[in-house]
């Protein structure tokens, strides 16, 4: 038997300032900011049993960004945006002392939106943008993780994820709106399912990048009042990846078309109390090296506001009867199979109290949301 003990803390230091600056002309805003994130993360995985392994990783990652962006309306129908933004990451970390990769990179990343409106209610469009998908914190660890069946390890090589995106989109009255995109991926990551060479009864799982893949997507989405009381928003979407993935000098490719429908109620019940019902269905979908199966959730809330407004209080339940659950069969050696049957369900109580008239706006995004997202 083997027993994984792991413990370990990670920081997460983020500052952000954004301006923005309109033209006396009312046609053009200019809009600028910067960024700055620190992560440090110290782990320590003691197994011990048949192994006798202590490992302990340190890791500092900083990430510095600055962003410019040029809004301007050419016509009451055409209006065009275009930014850049500029990004430099520094990234060190050591396992039991020894330094294991030291990366820095800096990176440009375009952006341009093109807008036309024809008519009231309808609008047409174009866009394109390269962004950065960084490596999930689990991903970069290179501690290992062993249990009865599988063996689990990070790679800290792991270099950053570059995506060009180009999207048409289109607008309709009655809010109704549909989107086609592509996307192209550079240096992709992938987490690698295989059974094991030495032992045919235990997987593992690596992680390593990949030279491109490439995507089509696109949605569907309606959303507006059926009754007074009844406010329905549902979106479909579907898509193809297109994965290669080499073994042993063979290419197998995992590709498959899939599709996710997402369908919310909000009802308004006597004294205005809210009431939140949404579901949720995916079709079995390509991951990598894996194929997870069909997935489908239930989640419902009550919202109810008081003092004029100010005081809010929400109770909701997610994920209500247990069912994403998680199937993943590998397409490499062995057909491997992971089962992952955590329990995702969750009440929570929010409270929110607003002070005063405030005019500041402010993103419904933490500005430290993004970096928590690899946790």
């Amino acid at each position: 038997m083997n027993l994984n003990k792991g413990y370990g803390n990670t920081g997460i230091y983020v500052g952000k300032a954004d301006y923005t600056l309109p033209f006396r002309n009312g046609k053009t805003t200019l809009s600028a900011g910067a960024k700055y994130s620190l992560i440090q993360t110290d782990n320590h995985v003691d197994l011990t049993g048949t192994n006798n392994l202590f490992q302990h990783y340190h890791s500092d990652e900083a990430n510095a960004a600055a962003y410019a962006s040029i809004a301007h309306n050419f016509s009451d129908k055409w209006s065009a945006t275009a930014g850049l933004r500029f990004e430099y990451v520094d990234r060190h970390n050591t396992l039991n002392g020894e330094p294991q990769v030291d990366y820095t990179k800096p990176g440009l990343f375009p952006n341009a939106t093109v807008q036309y409106k024809p008519a009231q209610g309808y609008a047409m469009g174009a866009s394109y943008s390269k962004r950065i998908a960084r490596p999930s914190l689990d991903a970069l660890n290179p501690s290992m993780y062993i249990d009865s069946l599988l063996v689990t390890q990070g790679n800290p090589n792991l270099i950053n994820t570059h995506i060009h995106s180009a999207q048409v989109f289109a607008s309709f009255p009655f809010s109704l709106s549909v989107r086609f995109g592509y996307n192209y991926e550079i240096n992709p990551i992938y987490r690698e399912l295989y059974q094991s060479a030495d032992n045919l009864d235990v997987g593992e799982s690596r992680y390593r990048n990949g030279d491109h893949t490439q995507s089509l997507f696109g949605s569907i989405a309606w959303n507006g009042n059926v009754t007074k009381w009844w406010y329905l928003y549902s979106s479909v979407y579907f898509g193809r990846n297109y994965y290669e993935k080499e073994e042993d000098g063979i290419l197998k490719q995992n590709n498959r078309n899939h599709a996710m429908l997402s369908v919310g109620n909000m009802l308004t019940l006597p004294y205005d109390v809210k009431f939140n019902l949404n579901f949720y269905y995916g079709t079995p979908y390509p991951s990598q090296s894996v194929t997870v199966k069909e997935l489908w959730s239930l989640s419902a809330s009550l919202e109810k506001s008081f003092l004029n407004n100010n005081l809010t209080v929400r109770l909701s339940a997610n994920n209500i009867f247990n069912t994403m659950l998680y199937w993943q069969q590998s397409i490499l050696r062995g057909n491997s199979l992971v089962f992952y049957d955590g329990d995702e369900r969750n009440i929570m109580l929010n409270v929110t109290y607003k002070f005063g008239q405030s005019k500041v706006r402010l993103n419904s995004r933490s500005v430290s949301e993004e970096e928590r997202d690899r946790l």
